[in-house]
């Protein structure tokens, strides 16, 4: 049996440890998302734009509606994916200047997660649309039946 105090106590050191990774789980996620996806992506729709760009000159009755569509709807993803990104980018520099432990997990849950939530769901609908050979990851068929 624990006194009131150890209570508090060990309640203080669970809410420090999962702040603490939450932290680093976001700061890998921003650091991942611009080092690795971002560029990633951008690099496949370059490809994309210049083979579209080729192709209407090699073949100017193509409608290459496809490529289009892919090309647009991975531009929007892309540009709603860096908005996402900027955001958790502010919301975790906003954690510096909240005191508590408790006042900081609860930031942690309230507005951290659901951004770290928004931005995987736009680079995993990226990651649907880029091509395995850009994708700087393992997908998740891969992780799950490949490895």
């Amino acid at each position: 049996v624990h006194t009131e105090l150890e209570m508090e106590s060990r309640y203080e050191v669970l809410m420090e440890n999962y702040c603490k990774v939450l932290h680093i789980e976001a700061l890998t996620m921003i650091d991942m998302a611009k080092k690795d996806i971002f560029p990633s992506v951008l690099k496949y729709l370059h490809e994309i734009a210049n083979t579209v760009n080729a192709l209407k000159t090699f073949l100017p009755q193509a409608k290459l509606k496809g490529q289009e569509r892919i090309a647009r709807t991975l531009a929007l993803l892309f540009d709603q994916a860096d908005e996402q990104l900027q955001s958790l980018e502010k919301e975790v520099d906003k954690t510096k200047d909240i005191e508590g432990v408790t006042k900081t997990a609860t930031y942690y849950a309230e507005k951290i997660i659901p951004a770290m939530n928004a931005l995987r769901e736009s680079c995993d609908e990226m990651e649907c649309l880029t091509s395995k050979e850009h994708w700087p990851f393992p997908s998740y068929a891969d992780l799950l039946f490949r490895v």
